[in-house]
């Protein structure tokens, strides 16, 4: 048929009036009902025939044996992450139990032997013994197991020598608010014309940790499928794949657990045409969520909670339920702030449309007879609601390549819903900073913020993390496409290049106090944070001095040490240097 409807729906005009659906559509997107234009599709593609045909990839000892003779191939070449990956194709067309599942783990287990990884060696070997290992390869894995547990023991992890309770960002120190449960009582809400706004309520010191909050929903950046877990987003060596699609990997089974309770049970059933109609972050995220809303209650009760939407539940709604992400209705109490939407409402129809197609040929996910057609009203209405007005927050991570003590942001970013850091303003030059810890985000006061203050964030990233054009050019791109939004800033536009900022004797005496150094203490990162909060708070008010810009990326350096110490993040290789 040539281009098909869900995948360029804006190419079709012909064939819409040809079936004579062209009325049908317009009329659909004018409605106040989101889930008008979400069933008008799925009838389009239903009456033109342009459902997606998708082939679904099955497990496969064939596929699974090609994977790994890849990766052999690319050890013996030295190019060790891309065998990593390889190896963890391998296993994840490996049908469960099966003999290439062991051989792909045996494979992997020398792998981290060369790189000395020797814990996970260690880890792949006892994943072989637990399943059953084949005679012909027990006495060699029984002898890797020998020296890596012995090279486990002499060996001196930098990592592992710290004490957790001085470096740690997974608790918060200050008491705890009781009705946002992520936050600290630093933190308040105002009521603005019935819409709650977020604002210091006292006054914050620079380096206060004032939220550790789990997304509601998350998504890895494609790049990080193959050697990040798919629930909680740690970059993990020891992966394990699903044991129902062919797309995602975990770092232990209490994860995938977790994930097939919360969503994967359903989303596994579809991941192939999420990957053939070409989902966005935003996009995956509504859908994931969605599936998640429903899982947690009968189509009954989500049916009567998915009529009510935006400011009109926020009026209604305690402050409980508008940011803990507890609640499912927290994600419905957005503010509808979006322009122009029709256009990407056409677009995106067709793909909800294509999803609820295939989720309805799965028994028992949307009701037989009774309700069904309100149960698929009310899940294309949340889809449509998220993707239109959900704000994906940017979760930046910190990565040691292969233990090594030196830590970086990673590379690849992935995106989350977030019931309460979602629904903070943006802002070019933000006075909290959102500090990724996968699947979580801290928040942290980059600042000294006034009592009564709103709190804001960057969406897309802290503009002096943002060190390169490219890397500016595509937070721009991702401020167009994910939050429909323009932004022609002192930041944005390059002008703070122009801006000149005099230090006073005080600014100039503490900047040389730690920055004049020889050399800078690295090893004890708690005390220098501290000593840094000072230095910070005292230039905060000249930010485009070379001298702030010095010490905001010290400061940066010893929340990328924290993170890494919360997180743990391993990665054999840097990302973009071998991103497959």
């Amino acid at each position: 048929m040539g281009t098909t409807m869900w995948q360029s729906p804006g190419f079709n005009e012909d064939l819409l009036n040809k079936f004579g659906c062209f009325d049908d559509i317009y009329k659909a997107l004018g409605s106040n009902d989101l889930s008008d234009i979400v069933v008008t599709a799925l009838n389009v593609l239903n009456k033109t025939g342009s459902v997606p045909l998708i082939k679904i990839e099955k497990k496969s000892e064939a596929i699974s044996t090609d994977f790994r003779k890849q990766g052999n191939e690319a050890y013996t070449n030295k190019k060790y992450q891309e065998a990593l990956i390889l190896y963890n194709k391998a296993l994840q067309y490996a049908p469960v139990d099966s003999k290439v599942m062991k051989l792909a783990f045996s494979n992997r287990s020398a792998l981290f032997m060369t790189v000395k990884a020797f814990g996970a060696s260690v880890g792949d070997i006892d994943i072989v013994f637990d399943m059953g290992c084949p005679p012909e390869i027990l006495a060699k894995l029984e002898q890797r197991h020998k020296e890596a547990s012995n090279a486990m023991r002499s060996e001196d992890s930098y990592w592992k020598t710290l004490p957790k309770s001085g470096y740690t960002f997974c608790t918060l120190k200050e008491m705890p608010n009781p009705l946002i449960t992520c936050a600290t009582k630093n933190v308040g809400v105002f009521m603005e014309n019935d819409i709650p706004k977020i604002v210091a309520a006292n006054h914050i010191k620079v380096g206060t940790v004032l939220a550790i909050e789990p997304a509601f929903v998350s998504h890895l950046d494609p790049g990080n499928l193959m050697v990040a877990c798919y629930y909680c987003h740690r970059l993990d060596y020891n992966l394990v794949a699903c044991e129902g699609c062919c797309h995602v990997m975990f770092c232990n089974e209490y994860c995938m657990r977790d994930s097939m309770d919360q969503y994967h049970s359903i989303e596994c059933k579809i991941m192939d045409l999420l990957h053939y109609i070409d989902c966005n972050e935003t996009l995956r995220l509504a859908i994931k969520a969605a599936i998640k809303i429903k899982l947690k209650s009968s189509w009954e009760n989500v049916i009567d909670f998915a009529k009510l939407f935006g400011v009109e539940r926020m009026k209604k709604s305690s402050i409980s339920l508008i940011f803990s992400h507890l609640f499912s209705s927290s994600l419905l109490q957005l503010k509808e702030e979006r322009h122009f939407i029709y256009g990407a409402m056409y677009n995106v129809s067709f793909k909800i449309a294509a999803v609820i197609h295939y989720l309805g040929l799965e028994k028992g996910f949307f009701p037989d007879l009774n309700n069904r057609d309100e149960a698929i009203k009310c899940f294309g209405r949340i889809i449509m609601y998220l993707y239109l007005y959900g704000h994906p927050t940017l979760i930046v991570n910190a990565v040691s390549i292969n233990d090594a003590p030196q830590v970086e942001f990673h590379k690849l970013h992935n995106f989350g819903f977030f019931s309460f850091t979602g629904k903070l303003k943006n802002s070019c030059m933000p006075n909290v900073m959102t500090v990724g810890l996968n699947d979580k985000v801290a928040l942290v006061a980059l600042e000294p913020i006034s009592r009564g203050t709103e709190l804001t964030i960057a969406y897309t990233g802290h503009w002096l993390d943002k060190i390169t054009t490219d890397t500016n050019k595509l937070g721009k791109q991702n401020m167009f496409f994910l939050y429909a939004t323009v932004c022609n800033c002192v930041i944005c536009s390059g002008a703070w290049k122009r801006r000149t900022c005099t230090l006073t004797p005080a600014q100039r005496h503490c900047y040389n106090k730690i920055c004049h150094q020889e050399p800078i203490d690295f090893t004890n990162f708690p005390k220098l944070y501290k000593n840094l909060c000072r230095a910070v708070t005292m230039l905060h008010n000249v930010p485009f001095s070379q001298e702030y810009i010095d010490l905001y990326r010290l400061f940066r350096t010893c929340i990328l040490h924290f993170q890494h110490v919360a997180s743990e993040n391993i990665a054999l290789e840097d990302a973009c240097s071998t991103n497959q």
